[in-house]
């Protein structure tokens, strides 16, 4: 009697891998994303209620509390949406030019800026009033608009006063060099507040296009879900919105 524990294996192997090999043809089912990105989110329920309005598809969809008027109505709304879609990233980039005029006027700025104060500090270490005109007393701010404002009454400060002027001249600063720096930190305040408006429009325009994004999401996530049942027995219809069975 052939012994049956002796026996080669090579064909067992050979079947269980070509199992394998046919179940790893097998194609993954696409994984199931969390988190759209808004335009892709825009376009396909766009898509989608487009779609929605089929001669086959919305008898069923009525049925079930979708009429027309309210699906063009959401449409409009997601029109709405990709328009403040557009508008938060115009704000984003006007604050983001904004911010680079701030930065490279500041980069000129405050080299000069540094070797004055110093001056100053030296010159009128005793002067409480010349302190005081100056801005010197204090530590300097560490905020945007405080660094311009401080910069400006320094040099304003300076400039109204004669004895002032005669006294950095000593130091070799000349009034030219102090009216340029004048002229400089008036700039540099009027771009502050400018970059803090575009910062505050940018804002308010991520925060309108949030709320209106979040609305459609919700909106869009019980459509689906009633789509779903009301298109049960009629798959081509469901694959139609997008709904493809998972």
């Amino acid at each position: 009697m052939e012994n049956l524990n002796n026996a080669p294996l090579e064909n067992v192997n050979d079947e269980s891998s070509q199992a394998k090999s046919k179940g790893s043809t097998k194609p993954k089912k696409k994984r199931k994303k969390v988190y759209k990105p808004l335009p892709e989110f825009i376009l396909d329920s766009q898509k989608t209620l487009i779609n929605a309005q089929d001669s086959e598809i919305l008898p069923l969809l009525e049925k079930r509390g979708y009429p027309k008027a309210l699906i063009l109505d959401k449409q409009k709304q997601f029109a709405d949406l990709d328009k403040l879609y557009q508008a938060q990233k115009k704000e984003y980039g006007e604050q983001f030019d904004a911010t680079e005029e701030y930065n490279k006027k500041v980069e000129l700025l405050d080299e000069e800026y540094a070797d004055h104060l110093t001056f100053g500090r030296r010159l009128f270490k005793n002067d409480a009033a010349a302190k005081s005109a100056l801005g010197l007393k204090g530590i300097r701010s560490a905020s945007e608009s405080g660094y311009a404002k401080q910069g400006k009454l320094f040099y304003d400060g300076a400039l109204d006063n004669a004895d002032y002027i005669a006294a950095f001249a000593k130091k070799g600063v000349t009034d030219t060099e102090l009216k340029a720096q004048q002229k400089g930190f008036n700039d540099l305040v009027v771009l502050s507040a400018s970059k803090d408006k575009e910062s505050a429009e940018a804002q308010k325009a991520t925060k309108d296009r949030d709320a209106l994004y979040d609305e459609l999401n919700e909106w869009m996530a019980e459509f689906k879900e009633t789509a779903i049942i009301a298109l049960k027995k009629f798959p081509q219809l469901r694959e139609k919105l997008g709904y493809i069975e998972e």
